[in-house]
Parts: C-alpha cells; sequence; structure tokens
C-alpha cells in the first residue's frame, strides 16, 4: 500500500466542492 498524499488532496477538495454545491442547491431551493 503506497501513500499518495496528492489523491487525499484531491479527494478533500472534492468533497468541499461537494458540500458547497450542496449548499448552494439548498439555499436557492429556499
Amino acid at each position: 500500500m503506497s501513500f499518495n498524499p496528492n489523491f487525499t488532496i484531491t479527494n478533500r477538495m472534492t468533497q468541499a466542492i461537494t458540500r458547497i454545491e450542496r449548499a448552494r442547491g439548498f439555499l436557492e431551493a429556499l
């Protein structure tokens, strides 16, 4: 098992972007 810091950073960014998009869609739904 090789440690890949690049994937970890990308995964965190993807989760942050998903959270932002979800919040934006929720605010627009209001």
